[in-house]
């Protein structure tokens, strides 16, 4: 019947068998696909690719926010009425005395006309008052 060593011999035999083998197959010659491989740089990965196709793209989107202008001015008529015409369009850029609203002018061209009927009505009561003071000197002087 054979000897077997002790056992802790019997570990490192056991040990250095597998440390032996492992340089065995660390060493082993390259197969022979693997010897081109190595001789050049490595092939290119594979990637997929999309056919570039013309589209219409939209450049502008829509948020929802608050902006402040950097500068601002208030309007205000010089004479109250109601707006018969908007002479500018939204967002158009408008210059100092440029035209904007233009108001109803029928309530002012009637008060215009009142007025110079009253006008002619007291030039018309001046003229009588003259004539009625000439008359009366006439007859104050005869």
């Amino acid at each position: 019947m054979p000897v077997l060593p002790p056992p802790p011999l019997r570990r490192a035999l056991f040990g250095g068998a597998l440390a032996a083998l492992a340089l065995l197959a660390g060493c082993r010659p390259q197969a022979v696909g693997d010897a081109h491989a190595s001789d050049g740089p490595p092939p290119a990965p594979e990637v997929l690719v999309s056919e570039v196709v013309p589209a219409s793209v939209r450049v502008w989107d829509e948020f929802n926010g608050r902006i402040d202008a950097v500068e601002s001015v208030q309007l205000r008529p010089r004479v109250s009425g109601y707006i018969e015409r908007i002479a500018f369009s939204e967002g158009q850029e408008v210059r100092k005395g440029q035209l904007l609203f233009v108001i109803d002018q029928r309530p002012y061209r009637a008060a215009l006309a009142s007025a110079e009927a009253e006008l002619e009505r007291t030039r018309a009561g001046a003229a009588l008052a003259r004539t009625q003071d000439q008359r009366a000197r006439q007859l104050v002087a005869e």
